[in-house]
């Protein structure tokens, strides 16, 4: 796969916990300020920091085509319009982060581990937690997994910027628990800096899952639809709150009626 490499030194991907709530698209919008390039000293010898470069550069079609395959859940596809976007110059970073997330749904150990990396130097002890947490799930990744002892390179490098858990809801749901997230989701406000839907989804939680695809589908948007059947799928086979035939039927019609509703305009 030929973006790993890449995927691994892009530490100013984009991160969930910046992001507001549900816009229909699959995608989460974030603040502008691009992550710090990482110190020499910080880094495990194998890894390196290339700045991006134009070879990443997609045509409009190719652009096109790499978000119908990375929104139905391919995470090379996501990775490369990350890639893309930041060759691009995007202005504020918006349009890259939103890939990196989008490559750490589709199960991209790599792009977890970019994640982490970029998470682990801010100064925010909630990005820190959830860079743990994704260090962790990135050596069970569905494709291009992690290593143990790759993983146990950049805890090494990342341990004086990390925290341990401090005993609050909010740090136990970025550290994985998503029935914690999901009630998060619930009672969030437009105030709130993180993006708890996100968060839930990312956990594994199934139930979420199905809120979140019929919060995507809501306005009928072809992306926004495309996402929507991605989490459905998804929720079929979550490791946490495995939702019932019978509520996977019935947002799988929901979700159908509000994309078949658009298409029909």
């Amino acid at each position: 796969m030929r973006v790993v490499t890449i995927a691994i030194a892009a530490v100013v991907g984009t991160t969930s916990l910046e992001g507001c709530k549900p816009q229909g698209k699959g995608e989460a919008s974030a603040e502008g300020n691009q992550g710090p390039a990482l110190s020499e000293h910080a880094q495990p010898p194998a890894a390196k920091d290339p700045a991006p470069s134009e070879i990443w550069l997609m045509s409009p079609d190719g652009v096109a085509a790499s978000r119908k395959a990375g929104l139905r859940g391919d995470p090379e596809s996501a990775i490369n319009l990350a890639l893309h976007y930041q060759a691009a110059g995007d202005p504020i970073g918006q349009r890259s982060r939103e890939w990196w997330d989008i490559a750490v749904e589709n199960g991209s150990g790599q792009a977890m581990l970019s994640q982490a990396i970029y998470l682990g130097y801010k100064d925010s002890a909630e990005h820190r937690v959830r860079a743990q947490f994704l260090l962790r799930i990135a050596q069970a990744a569905r494709v291009d997994t992690v290593s143990p002892a790759e993983a146990s390179r950049w805890q090494e490098a990342l341990g004086a910027h990390l925290t341990e858990r401090p005993d609050d809801p909010r740090f136990s749901a970025l550290s994985g628990n998503g029935e914690l997230a999901l009630r998060l989701a619930r009672r969030a406000t437009a105030d709130d800096h993180i993006d708890w839907w996100h968060v839930a989804v990312q956990n594994g939680h199934g139930q979420a899952m199905l809120i979140y695809a019929a919060l995507l589908s809501s306005d009928g948007t072809d992306e926004g639809c495309t996402r929507a059947r991605f989490w459905v799928k998804e929720a079929e086979t979550a490791p946490e709150a495995k939702p019932s035939h019978t509520d996977l039927e019935n947002v799988s019609a929901q979700v159908q009626a509000a994309c078949l509703s658009e298409e029909r305009e």
